[in-house]
């Protein structure tokens, strides 16, 4: 015969436990390792007719912006 849990004191009709939760035991869960795959091609668009061989652009684009940036706050540094 099933054990009926204890009713909630604060909701007579809600069956949930009104004991706090317990702590996660170790060793157990779901480890990231089980998911992820090294190794594997990368995903491209159907419509990317790119050679994987060119780098990226981003990265040019970030040093291009971010260079004046920093060259703005080394004058003010030495000017002040």
């Amino acid at each position: 015969m099933p054990a009926v849990p204890e009713l909630n004191i604060v909701m007579p009709g809600c069956r949930h436990s009104a004991s706090p939760p317990m702590a996660p035991t170790p060793g157990s869960g779901v480890r990231l390792s089980q998911f992820l795959q090294s190794g594997r091609v990368t995903v491209k668009a159907a419509n990317d007719n790119r050679p994987s061989h060119i780098p990226a652009f981003w990265p040019w684009a970030v040093a291009i912006g971010v260079a004046p940036v920093l060259s703005g706050i080394l004058l003010l540094a030495l000017i002040f």
